[in-house]
């Protein structure tokens, strides 16, 4: 319950004080999302990977303005991507990686 908590007050600090610009993500040209996540540092953070169909990555962390509303959205977007991923990530101790979506973009005949 105490995490929940800090989660909650972390979410509401991170809306006022953003200190670097929303990251360039193409939406159309995701092909890959991966999230790294850590509470060596206090509270559980997660950083979100997005690899774009020409090879280049966007990468969302939690100092840059819209992280939450970015996050938020990723069960929208991508469908498989379960509603609960962040708190299935938080549960974990210490460090976790996870691969939320990934297109395949050269299917095997």
């Amino acid at each position: 319950m105490f995490r929940a908590r800090f989660q909650k007050l972390a979410k509401l600090g991170r809306r006022h004080i953003p200190t670097a610009p929303r990251p360039d993500i193409r939406w159309a040209d995701v092909v890959r999302i991966e999230a790294l996540g850590t509470d060596a540092l206090g509270v559980f953070e997660v950083s979100v990977f997005f690899s774009h169909r020409d090879g280049r990555e966007a990468r969302l962390c939690v100092e840059q303005k819209g992280y939450d509303e970015i996050l938020e959205s990723l069960p929208r977007r991508f469908p498989s991507i379960p509603p609960t991923w962040y708190e299935e990530m938080a549960e974990q101790p210490w460090h976790v990686e996870r691969v939320l979506y990934s297109r395949d973009e050269n299917p095997v005949s």
